[in-house]
């Protein structure tokens, strides 16, 4: 078994996925200030051991259409299926919202939001289409 950055890679279902507590909130990760606890109701993160190790935020546009803002993944955690595992989650979370259309603009990662499901629809702007079952 290799080791990618000092960290083991791991099963990403290995990190569970919460909605974080006041403490925990991933700032450093989404590179930006949580000032509001309601703010922490569309932010989810993955730990280990004790450490925030990936974060996404979604956002609600309309009765339908939802947004991935951002998704993070520590660096020494990626590579290993940990960022699709949270993408993934979060497509979970909006299909639970009553979300039938999800948003995610990204410059740098296209294959990965392809390969999650995701069709471009624009240069960066990707889309997924959730089919109520």
């Amino acid at each position: 078994m290799s080791i990618c950055s000092g960290v083991e890679p791991q099963a990403p279902r290995r990190f569970p996925i919460y909605r974080p507590h006041w403490h925990e909130r991933p700032t450093q990760l989404l590179a930006r200030d949580i000032s509001s606890d309601t703010e922490l109701d569309w932010i989810r993160i993955a730990k280990d051991d004790g450490e925030v190790i990936a974060a996404y935020e979604i956002e609600q546009n309309d009765t339908w259409n939802f947004s991935v803002l951002t998704l993070k993944v520590a660096q020494s955690y990626r590579n290993q299926g940990l960022g699709r595992w949270m993408l993934l989650h979060a497509v979970g979370l909006i299909e639970s919202k009553g979300g039938r259309v999800v948003h995610a603009w990204c410059r740098s990662h296209r294959d990965f939001v392809i390969r999650a499901g995701f069709a471009e629809v624009a240069p960066d702007h990707y889309v997924m289409q959730l089919q109520p079952e």
